[in-house]
C-alpha cells in the first residue's frame, strides 16, 4: 500500500504483458527483441487547482479576535500581551475561578475544514502553574451550535519554563466523544464535526489554582503535508499493439478532484493528455478505476496518472 506523495513509480510491461522492472532507465540497456513493444506506468503527481488561505493567528498586534471562556459561570481575563510571545505578541488567560477555561476560536477559524482532514491543529503555548497543581482535561475540542462536541487531550500540559509547541492531528485518531472517557469518534462523524463545527476550544486552565495565566501564540491550522490518497496498486496491460487499459485502486480519497492521464513516447520528456477519470472526492472504501488507451506502433510508452485536489497557501509570519 502507498500513501501518495510526490514520487514517479515505472513499471515496464512487454508485449506479453508482464512486469519486467521498476526503473526506466532499464530500457536503455534492455536488449529487446525488435518486434517487442514496451509499455511503463507511472505515478506523478499535480497539486494545483484553487489555493486558499489556511487560518492563523500570531498576535503581532492584538488578540485576533479570540476570546477566553470557562465552562462555568466566571470567565477569565483574556487580553493581548505585546512581547510575552514566541516571539512578538501573545494571547494571554488569567484564571480567577473554579473551573476550567479555553480560547475560544474567532470566525477565521469556524468555517468548513473537511480540506483540512489529515493535517494539523498547531499552537504555542505556556503556563505559570505550580506543577503540584497540574490538572489532566479535555486540551482540544471542536463544538458544534448545539454543544455536542469531541475531545483531544495532548501528551502534555505547557510547560512553565518555556514555550510548548502541540500539533494536533486532524484525522479520527486520539479523538474521543464528548469527554475523554467518551468512544472513540468515526472517520464519518470527524468529518461530520470538520465540515459542521462551530468553535475550536483551546484549554488555557492547566492547574486546580485560581490565578494562574497561560498564554498562547501561533494557532495555525495547516493542511496534510502529503497528498491524502492510499493507492494500492497501480498497472498497464497490453490488449494488442494499439490498445492498453491502465488500472487503478485506491483505498482512501480526502478532497480529490480527478485523476489525469498522460501518455509519453520519449521516456517522459514530454507527455499528452489523453484521458480524465473523476475522483470519488471523499472516501474510504476500494475503488477500482481503469481507463482504455490507444497506443501509437512506437518501442516504449511512459504513462503518467496524476493526482489533481485543492492544497492550501501558506501565510508566512511577517
Amino acid at each position: 500500500m502507498l500513501t501518495f506523495k510526490n514520487f514517479f513509480l515505472f513499471v515496464l510491461w512487454n508485449s506479453n504483458s508482464k512486469a519486467i522492472l521498476l526503473n526506466p532507465d532499464f530500457y536503455q540497456s534492455h536488449k529487446h527483441t525488435q518486434n517487442e513493444t514496451f509499455f511503463i506506468t507511472s505515478l506523478c503527481t499535480l497539486a494545483s487547482i484553487a489555493a486558499f488561505s489556511q487560518p492563523a493567528s500570531y498576535f503581532t498586534a492584538d488578540l485576533e479576535n479570540w476570546t477566553g471562556l470557562c465552562e462555568c459561570v466566571n470567565h477569565p481575563s483574556v487580553s493581548w500581551a505585546s512581547v510575552a510571545g514566541s516571539p512578538g505578541g501573545a494571547a494571554k488567560g488569567t484564571d480567577n475561578a473554579n473551573g476550567t477555561w479555553y480560547f475560544n476560536s474567532p470566525a477565521a477559524f469556524n468555517i468548513d475544514l473537511s480540506t483540512y482532514y489529515g493535517g494539523t491543529l498547531k499552537f504555542d503555548q505556556k503556563q505559570n502553574g505550580t506543577i503540584a497543581s497540574q490538572t489532566n482535561l479535555e486540551d482540544v475540542m471542536l463544538v458544534k451550535s448545539d454543544g455536542t462536541r469531541i475531545v483531544y487531550n495532548t501528551s502534555s500540559n505547557p510547560s512553565s519554563i518555556a514555550w510548548s509547541s502541540y500539533a494536533v492531528t486532524l484525522t479520527e485518531t486520539g479523538w474521543n466523544y464528548t469527554n475523554l472517557a467518551g468512544a472513540d469518534v468515526t472517520y464519518t462523524d470527524f468529518m461530520d464535526f470538520l465540515t459542521n463545527f462551530a468553535v475550536i476550544k483551546i484549554r488555557g486552565d492547566y492547574s486546580s489554582s485560581t490565578n494562574e495565566s497561560t498564554w498562547m501564540d501561533n494557532v495555525i491550522l495547516a493542511t496534510p503535508p502529503v497528498l491524502p490518497i492510499e493507492l494500492s496498486n497501480f498497472t498497464g496491460q497490453l490488449e494488442n499493439n494499439s490498445t492498453a487499459v491502465i488500472n487503478w485502486e485506491t483505498l482512501t480519497e480526502h478532497n480529490v478532484s480527478h485523476f489525469a492521464i498522460q501518455k509519453s513516447s520519449d521516456l517522459g520528456q514530454t507527455f499528452d493528455i489523453i484521458g480524465k477519470v473523476d475522483a470519488s472526492g471523499n472516501s474510504t472504501v476500494e475503488n477500482f478505476i481503469h481507463l482504455l488507451m490507444k497506443i501509437a506502433q512506437v518501442k516504449v510508452i511512459t504513462v503518467c496518472l496524476l493526482l489533481i485536489m485543492t492544497i492550501a497557501s501558506p501565510i508566512p509570519r511577517l
